[in-house]
């Protein structure tokens, strides 16, 4: 029996857009790095201070409302070090996200022995 050649060829494309979804995608400004693949995101810190952190879906920005947590208690990135964050921990994520938003700041002390963030950046990473 023999495969007809549109069948065959279908059926290599199916393969080979599949095999596509898998493929990781990075997004850096330099400081940060954002890689999502394998069901998780990777976030590294280029930089020799720590950094916080707050994962977004792309498609959640209108719907939620937050303030950033600043200092060592809060989701931090080790001063040239990684986090790896299942794409489940991400908020407001659901089946149609195409994309998390990274938001990073480093942090700075306050005037009342706590921290602020110094500025927001963020980052888009599709999925």
């Amino acid at each position: 029996m023999t495969v007809p050649r549109r069948l065959l060829l279908a059926a290599v494309v199916g393969l080979v857009v599949a095999g596509c979804r898998s493929v990781s995608t990075a997004v850096s400004d330099g400081s940060v790095t954002v890689t999502s693949g394998a069901g998780v995101l990777r976030l590294e810190n280029g930089s020799a201070l720590p950094v916080n952190y707050f994962l977004l879906a792309g498609d959640a920005v209108p719907l939620i409302d937050w303030a950033p947590c600043a200092g060592p208690g809060c989701p931090v990135i080790p001063a040239h070090g990684t986090v790896t964050v299942p794409h489940g921990q991400v908020a407001g994520l659901s089946a149609s996200t195409t994309e998390v938003i990274t938001y990073w700041w480093h942090w700075m002390p306050d005037w009342k022995g706590g921290f602020l963030p110094d500025s927001i950046r963020a980052l888009v990473t599709p999925l």
